[in-house]
């Protein structure tokens, strides 16, 4: 910036004028500014100097646990992204999607890598919201876990998922779900009672809790079957399983919709 100031026979004020903020010059003097800056190969402030000057990046983090690729493929992410994007784009601010492993490491450099002031997160339980808060981040979960999130009423949706399957007249109901954390290398078919023994309580606890609720009075109580991926193949895969262990099985109740499509397949 000093070097074409000094070419220019301007301050470096003017020049830095050029490019954030054109209001301040004419037309004719920012043109030749920028058109001297370009043929000595400067292209305006650095982005990461900018940021460190007025102190935020005008970006948010979106954080999966899955693959990038893999929220292309989920209607229900598309909409979460589309509603997210639709309110930055109000503000201007831009939108970053983060990738990372559900562990502390991955978390920390993921944080460390990326530029962000603020963080959403699409499985609430995932552990880069403690650590993006303890560095002053602000955060919000897309479940019902955490200090700050939006959602639905989830046990109650899972509450009316259970009375509608109690009202169809069901004999043996097998639930599906999927891997509380890190993908299982095998999909997994137990009681409810043996179900909460080994799992700690997880982001779909509670549509999980409100299904068993609805189907309260169905006997034989229901089964749950665990799919290694929250993912259409790994749901069919699942279903598979449980319909070769439960041969009086009469309902399938998913609390995903890839979980359902992949059961459907």
């Amino acid at each position: 910036m000093s070097d074409v100031a000094e070419v220019m026979g301007v301050s470096t004020t003017t020049v830095s004028n050029a490019f954030s903020r054109p209001d301040q010059l004419s037309p004719e003097l920012r043109d030749r500014i920028l058109m001297r800056a370009a043929k000595m190969g400067y292209y305006g402030p650095h982005v990461a100097g900018r940021v460190l000057k007025r102190g935020h990046a005008n970006a948010y983090g979106v954080v999966f646990m899955d693959t990038l690729s893999s929220a292309f493929d989920d209607p229900f992410k598309l909409q979460w992204l589309a509603g997210f994007s639709d309110e930055l784009r109000l503000t201007g601010a831009s939108l970053v999607l983060m990738a990372v492993a559900p562990d502390l490491q991955a978390s920390a450099q993921a944080l460390r890598n990326t530029l962000v002031d603020g963080i959403a997160v699409t499985w609430a339980t995932h552990p880069i919201m403690s650590m993006a808060r303890s560095q002053g981040l602000p955060v919000v979960a897309g479940g019902p876990h955490g200090p700050c999130y939006v959602t639905i009423d989830e046990r109650s949706a899972g509450r009316q998922m259970g009375d509608h399957l109690r009202a169809q007249g069901r004999g043996q109901v097998c639930i599906v779900t999927g891997p509380v954390a890190h993908p299982v290398s095998a999909p997994t078919i137990s009681t409810w009672d043996q179900y909460v023994t080994d799992q700690e309580p997880h982001e779909p606890w509670s549509r999980l809790t409100g299904l068993v609720e609805g189907l309260e009075a169905a006997t034989p109580t229901p089964m749950i079957a665990q799919a290694t991926h929250w993912t259409r193949s790994a749901a069919a895969a699942a279903a598979t399983a449980a319909l070769g262990c439960l041969p009086q099985l009469t309902a399938l109740a998913c609390v995903g919709d890839q979980l359902a499509v992949g059961c459907c397949d």
